[in-house]
């Protein structure tokens, strides 16, 4: 799953499209893709709250996304991606079980 930044405010990430693969908790990678947003490093990985349909806000633990502290502060970031970790190798292992010997 991925989500493309529609913008980013004080600790909001608003999103291009809905966010119904990502739950609190799930770690993503931020990829720089566009401006860059502001207070993230690019390839790092992060954890979500999703806090509706279209806004996530991130945090630097699981622990803290699921408990809702320390939200890091971001801005800018239009075009730029959250990948939801774990989907390229999981895309991977899909490939490699398709060309195996029966």
């Amino acid at each position: 799953a991925t989500a493309t930044c529609a913008s980013c405010a004080g600790t909001a990430v608003a999103t291009t499209e809905a966010l119904s693969r990502f739950i609190t908790g799930d770690a993503v990678v931020y990829q720089k893709t566009g401006a860059g947003i502001t207070g993230l490093e690019a390839g790092a990985t992060y954890y979500v709250s999703k806090e509706d349909n279209k806004t996530l806000c991130l945090y630097k633990t699981r622990a803290d996304a699921v408990a809702g502290t320390n939200k890091l502060e971001v801005s800018g970031g239009a075009g730029d991606t959250l990948n939801k970790a774990g989907d390229a190798d999981l895309v991977r292992e899909s490939e490699r079980r398709r060309f195996r010997d029966p």
